[in-house]
């Protein structure tokens, strides 16, 4: 039986850095050119928990505890649906580099971040952590 959507899963990562709260973001140079959470298709056998690890570990070289998982969110996009999950993560080791996908990382400001997503389900995705996290807005 065919699934009805795509499932992909990813993380929020957040990490204090001088006193103030940041979030990364990745810019996607690869057929997209844009700016996103770093995510990926959840692959057969995964649950969206080791999904969203694996694709940290690829996309940022980042090795994450994910703290809180975020209500899915299903959107559009030129693969057809989307069902993707999202987790609030923070970064437990890892050496942060770009990979074939992503040709900028960057740690942003809450406010920064969410001027700088692409997309407005992922600004609202952003505010929901920030709901269940108040702190992270903080500087």
């Amino acid at each position: 039986m065919k699934k009805e959507y795509l499932e992909k899963a990813g993380a929020i990562i957040i990490r204090e850095e001088n006193g103030s709260k940041k979030v990364l973001l990745a810019h996607r140079s690869r057929g997209f050119n844009d700016w996103s959470f770093p995510k990926g298709h959840i692959e057969a056998g995964e649950t969206p928990e080791v999904t969203a690890k694996r694709e940290v570990m690829e996309e940022t070289g980042l090795d994450i505890e994910l703290l809180e998982e975020l209500p899915p969110i299903v959107y559009k996009s030129n693969e057809g649906t989307v069902k993707q999950y999202t987790f609030l993560a923070h970064e437990k080791g890892g050496k942060l580099q770009n990979n074939d996908e992503n040709d900028k990382l960057a740690w942003m400001t809450y406010e920064n971040a969410r001027g700088t997503l692409s997309y407005p389900n992922l600004q609202v995705l952003l505010d929901n952590a920030i709901i269940r996290k108040p702190n992270l807005a903080s500087t």
